[in-house]
């Protein structure tokens, strides 16, 4: 079989390799599509806070796959399935996973950072991390549930009915997208903050959908909003807009940072901001991302680009350089 692996900063080799052998609760999946996350970036850099990352281990945990085998103790009509699989690999015994709070297991791995992930032509998991998929799902579109996912965990952590609010979402990669059509589903007037770069390609999607694009130094909101969703990773902008933030209003911190950053707490204690952290997401997440996917099929039609498992490094570069919204690399298997 075929592996990529993270060999540098900004490397990434395809290699031979023999297919996984299975533990008795393991199954084998043949990759079909992999998107390239936000947290494969940071990886690919080799940036501050992903010193954890196993040397040599093939990225990717927004994932559709075939099960192709099963270890002893499973069923094997599990074989032939098509499934999302679940980023994070929880315990299921420490007291976050007793609470239901799975992605803050003590002892969580992630696929794709702590092992080998979907950028492989195979690569195996446990069966519990696996949902199987409707026959009916686009099984491309489907890499991605898990982002979706992302989102969704986001909006159950704010616990708020959006129906006639306010809301500013920061930062138009996938994550910010996906919060921002949650945002407009739930009836939610929704601005979009990003970039002049942004502009042309993924501020222009949020309006198709009903929402409003705010371009940094070139527009203003006029408006105070109820809440803002923090998706742009980006320190400098981590706190640059709470000067629109309602009294009592919250903040929902959905991105990772590369870089510290100082804010002073004087207005936020003043006028009772909450602030809110959403890191990753629950199991139960992806049954309702899957329904989501199916629901809403043709409005996201228009956000991945494809590419050969080949061109797995392209694919790195153009996220990394905005070119594109969703990198997705698509799998041929002889």
């Amino acid at each position: 079989m075929k592996k990529s692996q993270l060999t540098g900063p900004k490397t990434i080799q395809i290699v031979e390799q023999t297919i996984p052998e299975l533990d008795e609760n393991e199954v084998l999946l043949k990759t079909i599509a992999c998107g390239v996350c936000g947290s494969d970036l940071h990886a690919y850099n080799f940036s501050a806070g992903y010193e954890f990352v196993k040397k040599d281990v093939s990225l990717g945990h927004e994932v559709t796959a075939q099960v192709v085998d099963v270890g002893s103790n499973l069923s094997r009509n599990l074989i032939g399935k098509n499934v999302v699989v679940q980023a994070m690999n929880y315990c299921n015994r420490c007291e976050s996973c007793k609470r239901g709070n799975y992605s803050l297991c003590k002892e969580n791995k992630v696929l794709g950072l702590h092992f080998d992930g979907g950028l492989s032509e195979y690569f195996k998991v446990q069966e519990k991390y696996i949902d199987v998929l409707p026959d009916e799902i686009d099984l491309h579109l489907a890499s991605l549930v898990e982002p979706l996912t992302i989102a969704i965990h986001a909006h159950k952590r704010l616990n708020e009915d959006l129906n006639g609010k306010t809301v500013l979402v920061q930062g138009p990669g996938i994550i910010g997208l996906f919060v921002s059509l949650l945002a407009i589903k739930a009836g939610a007037k929704t601005y979009l903050s990003g970039l002049p770069v942004d502009k042309e390609k993924r501020l222009s999607q949020v309006k198709a959908w009903g929402g409003i694009p705010h371009v940094i130094g070139e527009d203003q909101i006029d408006e105070q909003v109820d809440f803002i969703f923090e998706c742009s990773g980006a320190a400098s902008a981590l706190f640059s807009n709470t000067s629109l933030l309602k009294k009592s209003g919250k903040i929902v911190l959905v991105a990772l940072y590369e870089k510290s950053t100082e804010f002073f707490f004087t207005p936020l204690v003043r006028n009772e901001w909450a602030l809110i952290p959403s890191y990753g997401s629950d199991p139960e997440d992806f049954k309702i991302a899957i329904d989501f996917i199916l629901e809403n099929h043709e409005i996201l039609q228009s956000l991945p680009k494809f590419y050969p498992f080949e061109e797995v490094n392209q694919a790195f570069l153009d996220s990394l350089q905005k070119e594109v919204t969703k990198a997705i690399i698509k799998f041929e298997h002889e």
